[in-house]
Formats: structure tokens, sequence, C-alpha cells
């Protein structure tokens, strides 16, 4: 009986794995999104890593991700770019563990001609 036990209390415990493709902007924060649930196992697999030499392959650890939503109002795009957006403004924070990594800035984009949209 006390191996049926101990045996169900270890099948309760095991954590899922989950695979994480991609160790960019994208990839590391869905990572350690997934792994604040603490319910999951997460392996990210990757061709580079940040701390790989520097590569054309591999810039967002020196090229900074650039955050900007092309998303209109109340899509399927928005919706989903909302809590990313969320996330990283959370981030930066002032006062925050992570205000030094990012910088937060206004912007404004001009076209050389005018384009409809697409509403």
């Amino acid at each position: 009986m006390a191996t049926s036990d101990a045996a169900s209390r270890d099948q309760t415990q095991v954590k899922k794995k989950v695979i994480v493709v991609g160790a960019g902007v994208i990839g590391l924060t869905t990572a350690l999104c997934i792994l604040e649930k603490g319910d999951y196992e997460v392996e990210i697999i990757a061709q580079t890593f940040p701390t790989d030499p520097k590569s054309v392959n591999y810039t967002s650890h020196w090229a900074g991700a650039h955050y900007v939503s092309s998303a209109e109002t109340r899509s399927l795009k928005a919706e989903a770019a909302g809590p990313t957006f969320k996330v990283f403004w959370e981030l930066s924070r002032p006062g925050g563990a992570a205000e030094h990594c990012f910088l937060r800035l206004n912007q404004t984009e001009y076209y050389v001609k005018e384009v409809e949209s697409p509403n």
C-alpha cells in the first residue's frame, strides 16, 4: 500500500514538459511566463542563445527588441498584442528590476505616401 501511495504522489507531482523554440525576445519571454506558472518544466531549443558570440543570427541581445504594434483597434491582432505590451511595460517600469534593460520612447512614424486604412 505504501508503494502505491508513493507512486500516485509521484504522478501528481510530475510537471508537464514544454519546449519553446527560439531564444530571442519572444522565446525567452514565453519561457519565463510558462515557468512562472509553476506547473511546467521548460526546455528552450534554439540555434543561437544570448550567451553565444555576436552573430547576425541573433540580434535581440544587442540590437534590442523594438515593440511596436500595428494592430487595428478591436482586432484579433490587438487582442494578442495587448498582453504582450503589458508584460514589457511592467518589466520596464521605473524602479523595476529590469528598468535598465528597456528604453521607453514615444514613436511617430512618417510615410512617403499616404496609405489607405485597412478598415
